[in-house]
């Protein structure tokens, strides 16, 4: 394997590693308003979907990461055909993409709330993966590259 093609894998491997981690922190921050959510969501339906989009969004989040993580070993670990680089690349710049959008769409312009820190610091969580997911989908793009060049 070239060794920036290495590079890259491993970089993107250590990179969402420790992007996993922040969202292990916000998903963990979130869980602490988990119980008066789903109480307030039985009485209020912008509550329930509020619920809902925060769930898919922090899952999204933390399949997009795992998908980089999983495929950046796999791509350093195995002698894979170009087709298989180049699909993998692919597929995870429109998942990150994807992902980022969705998360974006439900956390960007999230307002935080006087006297709740862990909410609060969720949100700022949530909109650090909007970023991190950016710099995943960017370096799938420099890993497609690499391989359509054979670098």
């Amino acid at each position: 394997m070239p060794p920036l093609s290495l590079l890259v894998y491993v970089a993107q491997t250590v990179f969402a590693g420790n992007a996993s981690y922040k969202s292990y922190i916000a998903i963990s921050n979130l869980i602490q308003y988990e119980e008066r959510t789903k109480q307030a969501a039985q009485y209020s339906d912008t509550a329930a979907i509020e619920l809902r989009k925060t769930r898919t969004t922090q899952g999204a989040g933390v399949v997009a990461e795992l998908s980089t993580i999983i495929s950046a070993i796999y791509l350093f670990t195995t002698t894979s055909s170009e087709k298989t680089k180049l699909s993998l690349s692919a597929a995870n710049v429109l998942l990150c993409l994807a992902v980022r959008a969705h998360v974006a769409g439900h956390w960007k312009d999230r307002a935080k709330v006087p006297l709740v820190k862990g909410f609060n610091d969720a949100i700022t969580a949530s909109n650090e993966l909007i970023d991190h997911l950016a710099i995943l989908a960017g370096s799938w793009i420099v890993a497609f590259g690499l391989g359509v060049f054979h670098f």
